[in-house]
């Protein structure tokens, strides 16, 4: 081999090692860069969490203070309002859902595994305000009745799901209206309207959002109260006086953390006994 050739071989091995060199580089920085953003990643979503975290922990101390406060649960309170934080390092949002605002489904067995008709009257109402079939209040009935490990109980409404018959779309509905986590009792500061007619037949539609004008303004103390409301009388009112109480003591608590635009959201229920709040359930997503 000729002396150019030689060199211009040795120049082409050189320009292929130099280019090989290139691609080691360039791949080892960007799964360099990938292992970064990775990290930051995971990094923005432990905040999200704890900023999460931080809004379950404003509520707890915010029903806590609520029951040593008042002789009530209204909707014109701190804890039923929806709250949001933000700030250069993230932020959270947070509600709060009074659980006995709802009918709870659980009463409709009692623990001696015998149907309550009287809450089964009150169900079907339900339902039927809500559009739905009255033939789920036999059906979900059923089904606690075969929950008899548990004092035919369920302790989550997706349970519901496995009863056949009931579809995803209609326990979408009842949610707002229904829970397994409660006294039993329904609160009449809370109470949407379609939960106020169906505690009793003589409550109507006017009786039902005349109770709503009222608390308004005027939250109920206690029971008696709601005597003041215009068209309900001591003959309606006892009709539904052995479900209603003025204070809750079931909540659930939805926050969501946000971090980058990373997200993390957790529920917790919570029972509030005096002045005391004790988390009964957690659900991370």
């Amino acid at each position: 081999m000729k002396v150019g050739e030689e060199r211009g071989f040795a120049l082409l091995i050189t320009l292929l090692i130099i280019v090989l060199l290139s691609v080691l580089i360039l791949g080892f920085f960007y799964q360099a860069r990938v292992y970064l953003l990775q990290a930051d990643g995971r990094a923005d979503l432990l905040r999200a969490y704890y900023l999460a975290r931080s809004g379950i922990n404003l509520k707890v101390k915010t029903i806590k203070e609520d029951g040593a406060e008042n002789a009530y649960d209204g909707l014109d309170e701190r804890w039923a309002r929806k709250e949001e934080v933000s700030s250069k390092e993230g932020g959270f949002s947070v509600r709060v859902v009074d659980e006995e605002s709802k009918f709870n489904i659980n009463t409709l067995v009692r623990g001696n595994g015998g149907i309550d008709e009287r809450a089964m009257e009150r169900f079907r109402r339900l339902l039927n305000n809500l559009g739905l079939d009255e033939g789920l209040a036999q059906r979900i009935a059923d089904l606690l009745k075969g929950q008899k490990e548990t004092s035919y109980d369920i302790d989550d409404l997706s349970q519901l799901l496995d009863q056949n018959g009931i579809q995803p779309y209609q326990l979408e509905i009842l949610r707002g209206f229904v829970t397994v986590n409660s006294s039993g009792l329904v609160n009449v500061n809370t109470a949407p309207k379609e939960v106020l007619m169906a505690l009793s037949d003589d409550v109507s539609e006017g009786i039902a959002e005349a109770i709503m004008e009222y608390r308004r303004s005027n939250p109920f103390m206690k029971k008696t109260d709601l005597k003041g409301v215009h068209g309900l009388t001591d003959s309606v009112l006892i009709t539904f006086s052995d479900i209603i109480d003025v204070k809750s003591s079931f909540f659930t608590i939805e926050s969501e953390g946000e971090k980058e635009g990373i997200r993390k959201r957790i529920t917790a229920l919570v029972k509030r006994e005096g002045n005391d709040v004790t988390i009964l359930k957690w659900r991370e997503e």
